[in-house]
């Protein structure tokens, strides 16, 4: 409690005028290239993802080879 009192005391007795003012500097920071280039790669490969490119339509040709009744197997085209 002793301690309590003692840091209030300090608080109060503290002289403002001993401050000086400061200027802040704001700094910004930009991302390198290789920064830039990587997070555009995802961003690609993530909108392939969600969006994949259109299919071509395609046919499907199913050839069932049958045998002949001698057991040669007949081949048609």
């Amino acid at each position: 409690m002793a301690d309590a009192i003692k840091v209030l005391e300090d608080i109060d007795g503290f002289d403002k005028q001993k401050l000086r003012h400061v200027e802040t500097e704001e700094k910004v920071v930009l991302p390198d290239k290789e920064v830039i280039a990587k997070e555009k790669t995802e961003k690609q490969l993530l909108q392939e993802i969600e969006t994949p490119p259109s299919l071509k339509h395609t046919s499907t040709k199913e050839k069932n080879p049958l045998p002949t009744k001698d057991g040669n197997v007949l081949l048609s085209s």
